[in-house]
């Protein structure tokens, strides 16, 4: 896909998330609810482990190009 003129494989972005050693499973969106479209990563965190959102972007902003970094990034008890 596409967004501001970049192309996008959202299923790099999960393969990335999923590196993460807290990360249990993740599923990365384009979501077209605003006037400019964004990506999106929900996400579940392994038993007794803990996930926070700003160590997790740290973790993808090492590891693929900024414009490839969901703009949100939400833990979920469930997916």
């Amino acid at each position: 896909m596409k967004l501001r003129g970049f192309r996008i494989e959202l299923g790099e972005i999960e393969r990335v998330l999923m590196q993460h050693p807290a990360v249990q499973n993740c599923v990365v969106v384009m979501r077209t609810d605003s006037a400019d479209p964004y990506l999106a990563g929900y996400l579940t965190v392994k038993p007794g482990s803990v996930a926070a959102v700003p160590d997790l972007e740290v973790f993808l902003k090492a590891k693929v190009p900024e414009y490839m970094v969901p703009s949100a990034l939400m833990v979920l008890e469930t997916l």
